[in-house]
């Protein structure tokens, strides 16, 4: 309806050409007022708003706001900014969901002190928000992983490597993914190492991940050839060189028979098994009651006695011997298999 505009005439004053006396035309000098009455204004004050809310929606942030999760419509452009700052409430974890009722928005609404009968509510009787998600695909965790430790270690003759995927794919929230490789953690030789990868979403760390890369080693190293029991001095026939896959974590192979042949090894090893010199070990000189020579120098006089060994040794180790005569036991160093020397006496 249109308004009725009642016009007032402030005032009209009408001057005389007198002073122009080429004009005739009056001038019209004046102000002209408009009033409005009270109560006809078509304001937007008091105009309805409608908030339709989404049945299914997904959110960014930790916390999500109506404005986010319902279309909001009307003629109050500032009423509407407002409603859409309300804070409804916690986003779930990134790639899960979670339900809100009308009742929760009505609840912030009132909270906020922005409950309007000029409101109407538009929802079903159950709403889903679900949190955004960055997909992370555990195959590059393990390409990332394997170019770390191939970048550190080289290309390394009959040594290979073999990342794991990762068992649970990360789950991140939206935003610029970014990868950060550590210093890889373990030793080549162990079969195993683990490589820690930091993820980022937009340049904030999220979590780590370990990734491990298995190494696999073929070269060529000594195995034996038949059962050899434990304390068994190895021949020529006993070992052979063979180019085999280093079982993983087997540490200290053995290259060459030089090293292996007149070695005593320390536990029972199988046919086919490779050498590790942390299995071997100098067969003693002397074992524990073999009867040796004792040499001991007296000024010019040079003195020697028969002895027995109390314990076992290789040449340059020191080993208590007993002394018949003398009925005590004293340390003396092993010169060879038949002869010890007290410490001190050329």
């Amino acid at each position: 309806m249109r308004s009725l505009l009642f016009l007032s005439l402030s005032f009209l004053t009408f001057s005389a050409l007198a002073q122009h006396p080429t004009s005739k035309k009056p001038t019209l000098k004046g102000s002209l007022k408009i009033v409005v009455p009270k109560g006809q204004a078509d304001s937007t004050a008091n105009s309805p708003v409608i908030i339709t809310v989404r049945v299914t929606n997904e959110v960014n942030s930790d916390f999500f706001k109506l404005g986010e999760i319902a279309d909001i419509a009307g003629r109050d452009t500032l009423y509407k900014k407002q409603l859409a700052e309300v804070e409804i409430g916690r986003a779930p974890l990134p790639g899960y969901a979670r339900s809100i009722t009308p009742g929760d928005i009505v609840i912030k609404l009132r909270a906020a002190k922005l409950e309007s009968d000029r409101i109407e509510l538009v929802a079903p009787p159950s709403m889903s928000v679900t949190r955004s998600k960055s997909d992370v695909a555990t195959s590059k965790l393990a390409q990332i992983a394997l170019n770390t430790v191939r970048e550190a270690l080289g290309e390394t003759p009959g040594t290979s490597f073999e990342a794991l995927p990762p068992m649970a794919t990360p789950i991140l929230p939206a935003g610029a993914v970014r990868y950060i490789a550590g210093a890889f953690r373990g030793n080549p030789e162990t079969g195993n190492i683990v490589v820690p990868i930091s993820i980022l979403v937009d340049d904030k760390p999220q979590q780590t991940i370990d990734v491990t890369v298995k190494v696999k080693r073929k070269i060529k190293v000594v195995v034996v050839t038949r059962i050899v029991e434990s304390r068994d001095i190895l021949t020529s026939d006993d070992v052979m060189l063979s180019q085999i896959e280093l079982p993983s974590g087997f540490i200290k192979p053995v290259t060459t028979l030089k090293e292996a042949i007149g070695k005593r090894v320390k536990r029972r090893l199988f046919p086919e098994s490779p050498l590790s010199s942390a299995l071997l070990e100098t067969p003693p000189a002397i074992n524990a009651q073999d009867k040796v020579t004792l040499d001991f120098t007296i000024g010019q006089l040079q003195v020697t006695a028969l002895v027995t060994a109390r314990q076992s040794g290789a040449v340059g180790d020191t080993i208590r011997v007993y002394c018949e005569d003398t009925k005590k036991e004293i340390e003396a160093t092993i010169v060879d298999s038949k002869t010890v020397r007290l410490p001190g006496t050329n």
